[in-house]
């Protein structure tokens, strides 16, 4: 009996080997291309990162001279409104883009089930909410700089670009973007929301002084 045994195990060897290998190798070159996908190409990364600047600029600038910081809240609303809605009309022009959900046969969704379509070239229901969400991020930002004041317009701004990083990782998990994308957003989505709470702080706390300082010169009075 052991005599067969190890005549079983001298005879797999040879037909082991070059499963095993093939295998491994395949293996490592599958692990190699995700971690280049989902390394961040330069041109978004540096352009992301020059993006910030006027966010990160304003909080700086307001922290070190707090008597500009309305002024700062002010280029701050601007400026963000022009960011949060073109980061919704990324999805837009994903949707459009040749072989994606919105041109392929079949696809997967984000939130809606995904209805036949009867007639070519038309849209399935999580196309079609897909290219209705990417305006929501600009008519959100419009309305709130035409609506609320400054310190409102900026945290619903806040609250709009954490909402939308939510939705982006979702594209992300469906494969709806690209996989370096949500990474890419996550830390970008965290340095504007860090800008804009710094501002609010430092005008809230220099709204606070000068009402300090009114209410003591009316003492004196």
């Amino acid at each position: 009996m052991l005599k067969y045994q190890g005549l079983l195990k001298t005879s797999m060897r040879p037909m082991l080997k070059p499963c095993v290998i093939p295998m491994a190798a395949h293996a490592r070159t599958i692990s190699s291309s995700r971690a280049q996908q989902s390394k961040t190409p330069t041109a978004p990364l540096v352009l992301g990162a020059a993006g910030l600047l006027p966010f990160v600029g304003t909080a700086a600038v307001s922290a070190v001279m707090p008597e500009t910081v309305f002024l700062m809240m002010e280029v701050q609303a601007v400026y963000s409104t022009t960011i949060l809605s073109f980061m919704g009309a990324v999805h837009w022009g994903l949707a459009m883009a040749p072989g994606s959900n919105a041109t392929a046969a079949s696809t997967s969704n984000i939130g809606a089930p995904e209805t036949a379509s009867s007639n070519e070239g038309s849209l399935t229901q999580s196309e079609a909410a897909r290219y209705a969400l990417s305006t929501v991020p600009a008519l959100v930002a419009f309305a709130s700089v035409v609506t609320c004041n400054v310190p409102t317009s900026l945290f619903v701004h806040a609250v709009g670009y954490n909402a939308l990083l939510a939705f982006d990782m979702a594209a992300g998990r469906r494969g709806l973007v690209p996989a370096w994308y949500p990474g890419l957003r996550l830390w970008l989505t965290g340095v504007v929301t860090a800008s804009i709470a710094s501002t609010l702080f430092i005008a809230y706390r220099r709204e606070t002084e000068e009402e300090s300082e009114e209410g003591s010169e009316e003492e004196e009075r």
